[in-house]
């Protein structure tokens, strides 16, 4: 499922609606979740106000081309694209880059989930798509026009104008790791070296949104009977209070 955390008095405000997509053919997989917000950002300088509409997909796991989807100016994808066991290779990252190429969001941010090994490279790198920006560790800049409110992605540090609206996207992959006999393990650490790149990510820059692939703790965590969401994220995401954080994984 997909978790979109906002905090209200930050000034954003979810407005949007969900829809459940499910595989009817693998019954025992979740049905994926897909919430749209319209997240007014206020242009402070100008006195002017746009509204950027976020779609956020999660755990799709190789059912995109199912998903009925509704018009957004930025796709946010927390993980989870491939499937471990039923498809995890170049073949079917190429599918799902092609299938984004097809959506007219001005922007798309993509970050990977443990079932998206095929995404690592043997060097540790993550690779690359080419119609999305793939997120590991780092930060994406978002630059909202004054006059009419479209969205573009800054490349160059030098184009960060503080007279213009930024909205600085942080993306984090990394889950908990499990056993060595669960086979979905791809970004997966221990607790200390999440609290640590984390540490790293909110250093680096604000951060207005949080794009990960896991939960925090206690909030759309639970797994049967327990929670099983990030202490780490959670710590995070209070000491730093980004206006929305993004999830998915359970």
């Amino acid at each position: 499922s997909v978790g979109v955390w906002i905090r209200s008095a930050m000034g954003l405000e979810f407005t949007g609606d969900k829809r459940s997509h499910a595989d009817a053919s693998h019954r025992n997989e979740r049905a994926s979740n897909v919430a749209l917000s319209e997240t007014p950002v206020h242009v402070g300088l100008k006195n002017k106000k746009h509204t950027l509409r976020f779609l956020v997909l999660s755990d799709t796991h190789l059912t995109h081309r199912q998903l009925e989807m509704p018009e957004a100016d930025v796709i946010l994808f927390c993980g989870d694209f491939l499937h471990f066991r039923r498809g995890c290779n170049q073949s079917f990252i190429d599918d799902f880059d092609a299938w984004l190429g097809e959506q007219s969001a001005s922007v798309k941010l993509v970050v990977c989930g443990n079932h998206d090994s095929a995404m690592l490279q043997s060097d540790g790198s993550v690779r690359s798509l080419r119609n999305a920006t793939v997120l590991h560790d780092d930060i994406a800049r978002l630059l909202i026009d004054d006059d009419d409110g479209s969205v573009s992605l800054l490349t160059n540090a030098a184009d960060d104008d503080s007279s213009a609206t930024v909205v600085h996207v942080a993306g984090h992959a990394w889950t908990h790791q499990r056993s060595f006999v669960y086979r979905a393990n791809a970004f997966s650490c221990g607790e200390l070296e999440r609290r640590a790149k984390l540490r790293r990510l909110f250093a680096a820059s604000p951060v207005d949104i949080l794009v990960s692939h896991a939960p925090p703790l206690g909030i759309r965590d639970r797994a049967g009977s327990k929670h099983e969401g990030c202490v780490a994220l959670r710590d995070a995401v209070f000491e730093h209070k980004p206006r929305m954080h993004c999830f998915g994984h359970w």
